[in-house]
């Protein structure tokens, strides 16, 4: 009997820990849950209208062939940044059909994916069995997708002439979900590599990364046609390529998406427009974004601009991007209006090929933005960027701030600093120290009789003082306290800590006469400072180098009549010559000390 309780408890651990549920195919609803992961898709299911699945997180979905997951009701996918939910296939050469929801009715709530990995994908064949090798969409848009995992989805059209969209991982059609926070990697379709937005079709694509994803011909990440304006705002497109036009977005036939605040390095077309593309009536807003190093095998390495288009481009870098002709940027005909706006373009109108601009070219820039690091895709900029304060005057950054050129803005919000304890302290006065702070062109300084700031002594309430340390005299109390701010242009810093000074009383000030010794000298690791005072008193004691420049504090407060002696480090010194100056009342002795390791 005691043998077989500990068996019978590792059959049931095993039938767990290998546990699965086989769905053969039809009708799902209810809740998936991790104990009956995976479950394993043998053939098209479908949730019914008004019905709805739970999957929970960890849970793993694999289709052991290609089969379709049709939604006519909900789905609520929620999955947590530990434990993924993953949509798979068994065999990924043959991969799953996608989940649709093609004109699903709309009063079923609102389908969520968060925390999902959707993998292997794989349409084909006729519409709309050739569209969103992932998830596909028509008619229906009540579905929010947040903090995804797009890998290695296909969406392939065995006609291509048919002109019909495809979208590698996402395809939608009259159809605007919010698709953030997300990552589409390796996807790969015939038009639009990760996403097509197709007639009408205005979804929310933000704060998302495109990488690596591939359109045989259009959109190497994004397609955009037939009247859709998506808003695209906050991503990052690098990598993406088309074999034919637009190697991250595409944008065609009456489409004005809002392109903003998105970084596009990286990526290129065969033919035109190596970032962006647009032909046949487009409109679109293309607001700080920092387009750099893309290229086009033809013309317009940055945009590629056709058709009727008129864009407005506005406090954007263009630079670095390069093609036969038009490295930034390529006009085709002259009935193409673009407007340029506050942008930094690497050679100006000069470097815009084709036909010569008919719209506006308003406070431009050609100067070097001065990225941290392109070189290891660092796109932020240095201080001394001359994008800084260069974009729309109309348009704030966050900092409160004229608008930078590019997506990334330069933040001038100042850092507060440090105060240090005071030094030189005496009966009616002290010097006040504190960290500097970058950017601060002055610090303001308080200086009161109580720690609220309400009673100030003198002149020093919001003092101005274009140091990091100051003397103060004319205090007439025993203590005091004070505090101080950085500031510029445009900001100023909260207040520091606070720092209590008290004052000495006349009769501990009395010092008659010091002296100084400094042993072992030459020294290689430490040295003993002996001092000796003839009457009590503040002692004042510092390191100098030879050049006269204060290396550390040794000693800075009171000190009984007699002999002190205090042992200095000095490892961390480089050989040389160094001075000890202390100092007790009026009286100064110095000392030379050499350093040899």
């Amino acid at each position: 009997m005691k043998l077989i309780l500990p068996l019978l408890i590792a059959i049931l651990f095993s039938l767990e820990l290998y546990s699965q549920t086989s769905i053969s195919g039809g009708s799902v609803n209810g809740t998936w849950t991790q104990a009956g992961s995976p479950y394993l898709i043998e053939g098209e299911i479908s949730i019914e209208n008004g019905d709805s699945l739970r999957i929970e997180p960890g849970v793993s979905v694999e289709f052991q062939g290609s089969y379709k997951f049709i939604v006519q009701g909900q789905i609520i996918a929620k999955g947590t940044e530990a434990d993924s939910i993953v949509f798979t296939a068994k065999h990924p050469s043959i991969g799953w059909q996608s989940i649709r929801f093609i004109e699903t009715p709309l009063t079923n709530d609102t389908s969520r994916f968060e925390y999902c990995v959707f993998e292997h994908g794989r349409v084909y064949d006729e519409w709309p069995d050739n569209c969103g090798g992932a998830i596909g969409a028509a008619f229906f848009g009540k579905i929010i997708i947040d903090h995804c995992l797009f890998d290695r989805n296909i969406a392939i059209i065995e006609n291509p002439a048919t002109g019909l969209p495809s979208g590698g991982a996402i395809a939608l059609m009259e159809s605007s979900p919010v698709i953030r926070n997300s990552k589409f990697i390796c996807n790969e379709s015939h038009y639009g590599g990760a996403i097509c937005c197709y007639i009408e079709s205005n979804p929310v694509i933000e704060n998302n990364l495109f990488s690596w994803n591939y359109a045989h011909t259009w959109g190497g990440a994004i397609l955009c046609v037939v009247r859709s304006d998506p808003k695209i705002s906050n991503n990052t497109f690098t990598l993406n390529q088309s074999f034919m036009y637009g190697g991250a977005i595409l944008c065609g036939d009456s489409c004005s998406p809002q392109i903003e605040y998105n970084l596009f390095y990286s990526n290129g077309a065969k033919k035109d427009g190596g970032a962006i593309e647009m032909f046949g009536d487009c409109n679109p807003k293309i607001i700080n974004n920092t387009i750099a190093n893309n290229s086009a095998d033809s013309v317009g390495g940055g945009i590629d601009i056709s058709w009727d288009c008129s864009p407005e481009i506005r406090n954007t870098i263009l630079w670095g991007n390069t093609a036969i002709n038009g490295n930034q940027v390529y006009i085709w005909e002259e009935t193409c209006k673009p407007n340029f706006y506050y942008s930094d373009i690497q050679g100006g109108q000069s470097s815009i090929g084709g036909v010569s601009i008919t719209g506006e070219y308003m406070e431009c820039i050609d100067l070097d933005p001065l990225f941290i690091d392109p070189l290891n895709k660092n796109y932020h900029l240095t201080e001394l960027s001359p994008c800084i304060d260069a974009g729309d005057p109309e348009m704030f950054d966050p900092d409160g701030t004229r608008s930078d050129i590019g997506v990334f803005y330069y933040n001038q919000a100042l850092h507060t600093p440090t105060a240090f304890n005071a030094t030189n302290i005496n009966g009616s006065g002290f010097t006040g120290h504190w960290s500097s702070c970058f950017g601060a062109l002055m610090y303001k300084l308080d200086v009161a009789y109580d720690g609220a700031f309400t009673n100030f002594v003198g002149e020093y309430n919001d003092y101005p003082v274009n140091d990091t340390l100051i003397v103060i005299d004319g205090v007439e109390a025993g203590v005091c306290y004070y505090r101080v701010r950085s500031q510029n242009g445009h900001f100023t810093s909260p207040n520091s800590n606070t720092v209590d000074v008290q004052l000495l009383d006349v009769d501990e000030l009395r010092v008659t006469g010091c002296g100084l010794r400094v042993f072992p000298n030459p020294c290689s690791g430490a040295a003993r400072l002996r001092y000796l005072i003839s009457d009590s008193g503040y002692l004042i004691s510092d390191l100098y180098s030879i050049s006269g420049m204060k290396i550390r504090e040794l000693v800075n407060e009171m000190m009984p009549a007699g002999e002190h002696e205090i042992e200095m480090d000095v490892s961390d010194l480089p050989d040389g010559v160094y001075f000890v100056r202390v100092q007790a009342g009026q009286e100064v002795a110095v000392k030379k000390l050499l350093v040899v390791h």
